[in-house]
């Protein structure tokens, strides 16, 4: 018996009514409530599971770099602090975010990464849904789960970094504008979207790029029917048929005024956002500041044709001189986006061919299967954490990817929308720096797509179509060959991430083990600077000054641009008591780092102590401009202030010396003596009440300074009774009797007072 050619049946005869044929039997719907629920079940036992070993991190649970800046600032919110960094490099969402939590749940970092971490499993819903609206229920169900299992998201949604608010904010977005409510309620749909868009600003700015291109889709799109559901589910299907129980299609979209309106309202409530934040961000800066800083020097970094577009000014000198370079110049600190800004169009327009061939690698480099260092390498906690060494990752995501994308292409059910935002978040990496965290916008969006492939390639081969699946699965080892070209050999030697271990340990006091991680930093790199500097700075804190002098040396000799390791040089001279090379070696850690707020402190502190005035004052005063509430270098100035008899200016100075360190004596002694020469009664008594405190009520400083306050309140009777009470226990106080002879004369019984002196000093 012959087979079906599968040609289709003769038109029927003019006339002839040709049987109807039968709808086809329902399909299941994974995508509804109970596949969602799994998405979220499964992506949120993901996460609680790394979240487990993670913990068991020292560099995870106390972290460092951007993720101890992002949790220093969100500290200060929840303390109830609205300053800013002078010149943030990070946007301000996240750590007002992250501070809320800390907030609400007491200084905990385990609930907030729990939030996070349900927040990240939200993300792999909407993910799901969107799936399923574009390319049927089955599509969305593996999409979401490929989201949910994605390791390097995994890790970076529960560290203390802004790209899993980013990545929510950003699809969230795309949804709000793919979603069928749009249609029936532009101008709702257009806020929501700009919302999102804005919160996803607030975290990284590089979401604004998204704008521009969302308000053309939003004017393209202004009258009659878009392809919904039923025109893209086909994709799903077999390259060149559908799959049954296509959506109903939706209805035509908003008409042309609806349009621009909703435009608008999109662009209005974007930037009703970041505008405000952008204004606090450059007054703070005193210059213009686009949301967050360091997007200039990202953009030479990335852009030299001398350099690999990657991260390559890694910690110690090379960075110290990159980033300085500026300041060096003796610009400051808010045009240090503009110096970058214009380096990197000299060095593009000197070398453009040069510049073409970074393009190429940082092309190839976001394409690969490796995850590049950005603060830290993701290989470092994949190696301690194995969950997330197994969990899949870029190498089977991208080849999916590419073949869901060449079947919605060719079934001309590729969203404009998801094109578009694809090509601007790879261009964002491209034209900048190419890391892991900044190519991880591109994620979710690649997830839909891969659910796309991953649903045709199953269906075609549980149905035999052998041409469909061999040609789709070959588009998908073309994709896995060209994201295998290269590994990144500098994002898997983990020196930096046993040095930033050590200095974790360091902070929770454990000096032993900070030791050993910075050994174990030497083993792999035995002329590393930056852990020998660790080194010298647990000898320090072990009281073994010649030990840390030998290894910060150590360190200066293999980095002579390494400006830390001069400071902690520093600190050793100065702990033993030779101040000349302490200040030698704070003068060399501030010509390398003009930035650098402790040694400019450390450098002024000693300055002034030596009677160098002016270079003391000059150091201060630039300190208190970057750092106001640096303690020492308040009370250094209040100092000064005091010196040159100008006792009132002293006084704010020495607030803010005893805010920042209000359990130094020294402080408030300070302070006490300085409100009482500026006769400011309410001040004084503050610091007298808490000098009591922290010295006792019989301290001689503390008894001093209390009858001099009740002198200043008119109470000479009590003055006199607490010094006399204060010489009877040591005779030999002279501000005591000097000060109770004054008191004396003033009340016209001097010679009472003396009278008491002579007994007492015979």
């Amino acid at each position: 018996m012959p087979k079906p050619t599968g040609r289709k049946k003769p038109a029927a005869r003019s006339g002839t009514v040709e049987p109807r044929p039968s709808a086809p039997a329902p399909t299941r719907d994974r995508g509804g409530l109970p596949g969602l629920a799994a998405v979220f079940v499964v992506a949120l036992a993901a996460r609680l599971a790394a979240l487990s070993a993670l913990g068991r991190l020292v560099l995870f649970r106390t972290p460092q770099l951007d993720s101890l800046e992002y949790l220093r600032w969100a500290q200060s919110i929840a303390a109830g602090e609205s300053r800013w960094p002078l010149l943030p490099t990070h946007a301000p969402g996240y750590p007002y975010f992250l501070g809320t939590l800390l907030a609400l749940f007491d200084g905990s970092l385990t609930a907030a990464r729990f939030i996070q971490a349900l927040l990240g499993a939200v993300l792999c819903v909407v993910v799901a849904l969107l799936g399923r609206r574009l390319y049927g229920p089955r599509a969305g169900l593996v999409a979401g789960l490929l989201l949910a299992l994605y390791g390097p998201l995994i890790y970076v949604e529960l560290s203390l970094l802004a790209e899993g608010t980013f990545l929510l904010c950003l699809v969230l977005a795309l949804a709000a504008l793919l979603s069928p409510w749009r249609s029936s309620h532009p101008i709702p749909a257009a806020a929501v979207t700009g919302l999102f868009l804005g919160l996803a600003a607030l975290t990284r700015a590089t979401a604004l790029a998204l704008l521009p291109f969302f308000l053309l889709l939003l004017l393209l799109r202004r009258g009659g029917g878009s392809r919904g559901p039923a025109g893209v589910a086909q994709a799903t299907g077999s390259v060149g048929g559908g799959e049954g129980g296509a959506h109903t299609k939706e209805p035509s979209s908003a008409g042309p005024a609806h349009g621009w309106a909703g435009a608008f309202v999109m662009v209005a409530v974007t930037l009703l956002l970041v505008i405000p934040a952008t204004v606090k961000v450059s007054r703070v800066a005193g210059s213009f500041v686009p949301l967050q800083a360091f997007g200039g020097l990202n953009l030479y970094m990335g852009n030299d044709p001398a350099g690999t577009g990657t991260p390559g000014a890694r910690l110690g000198g090379d960075w110290d001189h990159l980033q300085a370079e500026p300041l060096r110049l003796g610009l400051n600190a808010a045009e240090q986006e503009r110096y970058f800004t214009r380096k990197a169009r000299e060095v593009i327009t000197g070398d453009p061919l040069g510049w073409l061939a970074v393009l190429g690698k940082k092309a190839l480099w976001l394409i690969q299967d490796d995850e590049i260092r950005d603060s830290h390498s993701f290989h470092f906690f994949a190696a301690e954490a194995p969950l997330l060494r197994w969990l899949p990752g870029w190498g089977l995501l991208f080849p999916l990817a590419v073949c869901g994308l060449w079947i919605a292409a060719r079934k001309r059910s590729l969203p404009p929308l998801l094109a578009v935002y694809l090509l601007v978040m790879a261009a964002s990496c491209v034209l900048i720096v190419v890391a892991s965290r900044y190519r991880l916008p591109l994620v979710p969006v690649l997830a839909l797509f891969a659910g796309l492939a991953a649903v045709t390639l199953w269906d075609a081969a549980r149905q035999r179509r052998t041409r469909d699946f061999s040609l789709l699965a070959g588009i998908a080892v073309a994709a896995w060959l060209a994201g295998h070209l290269w590994n990144h050999e500098p994002s898997r030697d983990f020196t930096e991430e046993w040095v930033m271990s050590g200095q974790s340990l360091e902070n929770e006091g454990d000096l032993a083990a900070a030791e050993s991680a910075y050994r174990r930093a030497l083993e792999r790199s035995p002329e590393s600077a930056l852990a020998w500097n660790g080194v010298g700075k647990v000898r320090v804190k072990q009281g073994d000054l010649a030990g840390a002098e030998e290894a910060f040396t150590t360190a200066t000799r293999l980095d002579p641009a390494y400006s830390r390791s001069y400071y902690n040089l520093g600190i050793a001279y100065r702990a033993a008591g030779n101040v000349e090379r302490a200040v030698a070696a704070f003068r060399r850690a501030v010509e390398l780092a003009p930035d650098h707020v402790a040694a400019m402190t450390e450098l002024g502190t000693l300055l002034l102590a030596r009677g160098e005035v002016m270079e003391a004052d000059t150091l201060l005063r630039k300190v208190v401009a970057m750092d106001p509430n640096n303690a020492a270098a308040n009370l250094g100035l209040a100092r000064l202030e005091g010196a040159a008899q100008r006792p009132e200016s002293g006084v704010p100075f020495a607030e803010r010396a005893v805010a920042g360190a209000p359990d130094d004596p020294e402080a408030w002694i300070t302070l006490s003596m300085l409100a009482l020469e500026a006769k400011n009664a309410a001040a004084a008594e503050r610091a007298v009440r808490r000098l009591e405190e922290l010295m006792g009520t019989d301290a001689p400083g503390v008894v001093l300074q209390r009858a001099t306050l009740a002198r200043l309140q008119g109470r000479p009777a009590d003055a006199d009774r607490e010094l006399r009470a204060l010489l009877q226990r040591d005779p030999r106080i002279e501000p005591a009797a000097r000060l109770l002879l004054l008191n004396a004369a003033e009340q016209g019984r001097r010679a009472e007072a003396e009278a008491f002196l002579r007994e007492l000093w015979q």
